[in-house]
């Protein structure tokens, strides 16, 4: 909950009021009216009412009373309950007490110089046409919507800059969870179930960020990792004063044949002779 501070008269408690918010010499051109933007589904607005207002109290609202089938009071009111429209969403009455506006209630919204909060901390009780059309104009009302707007934009902002902050840990995961199943000699298609049980049992929510899932992708990610392996032992080769080969030709299920090649050297990093597989060529 936050308050925004817009306009200089109130919104809600005369005529006079409402119309030098909304038209104001202070403030040049009225605002633009936004009621046309109806920001929540049936479904959000029902959860913005549970979470804003008493479920104790009679209320009534556009989505909640088409839900029950209400249509009318149970009080005698000047409210009219034909108001309750899709055109006027936002609207909320409650028996005994008076209008709310849901988006209003929402972001706390108040008068800059009485503190007033008629419309989402305290009722309206002007019940007449000119009341709701002139709230649905004012600056204050627009400014709830907008706030409302933006909270929206900034979740996906939110999304998009966390998703570049993860990006280099997240292709570090996945390059060492292929590499570990290279490494141990476990089929190549077990990378994304490897990846889906790290994100899901062991917590790794950033993977979910990684969307580079498709079998040409896959192929990308172990041939760069077999480039690189490759690259890292003929440097330790070029080190070592000789090296030696060992070729051999074998074929396959496919009856495909396959030359595979073993170097063998002294490794100064260890100390000892090293052997390591260095190339297969299908023919």
């Amino acid at each position: 909950m936050f308050s925004l501070i817009l306009g200089k008269s109130d919104c809600s408690t005369t005529p006079e009021s409402e119309s030098s918010l909304c038209s104001g010499s202070s403030y040049g051109n009225p605002a633009p009216s936004l009621n046309s933007t109806q920001l929540w589904s049936p479904e959000q607005c029902v959860k913005n009412i549970e979470d804003l207002f008493d479920s104790d109290k009679t209320i009534h609202s556009c989505y909640l009373c088409s839900k029950k089938g209400c249509t009318n009071t149970c009080t005698k009111s000047k409210f009219q309950h034909a108001w309750l429209s899709a055109k006027n969403w936002w609207l909320l009455y409650i028996e005994n007490e008076g209008m709310y506006c849901i988006v209003c209630k929402k972001h706390n919204m108040k008068h800059p110089n009485n503190q007033r909060e008629t419309f989402s901390g305290t009722p309206s009780v002007r019940f007449k046409v000119d009341a709701l059309n002139t709230h649905s104009k004012c600056k204050l009302h627009s400014a709830a919507i907008e706030s409302e707007m933006l909270q929206e934009v900034s979740y996906f902002h939110q999304e998009v800059t966390k998703k570049r902050e993860v990006e280099s840990s997240v292709l570090q995961m996945v390059f060492s969870s292929a590499y570990f199943l290279m490494k141990e000699f476990i089929a190549n298609k077990k990378l994304l179930p490897l990846l889906d049980f790290m994100q899901k049992t062991c917590n790794v929510e950033a993977l979910r960020y990684f969307n580079h899932r498709s079998a040409r992708c896959q192929m990308e990610i172990f041939s760069t990792i077999g480039q690189t392996v490759k690259k890292e032992i003929i440097k330790k080769a070029q080190k070592a004063q000789a090296f030696g080969l060992m070729t051999d030709e074998a074929t396959d299920i496919s009856v495909t044949e396959n030359l595979v090649t073993y170097i063998q050297f002294y490794c100064q990093d260890t100390g000892k002779v090293e052997t390591f597989f260095l190339h297969v060529k299908m023919y």
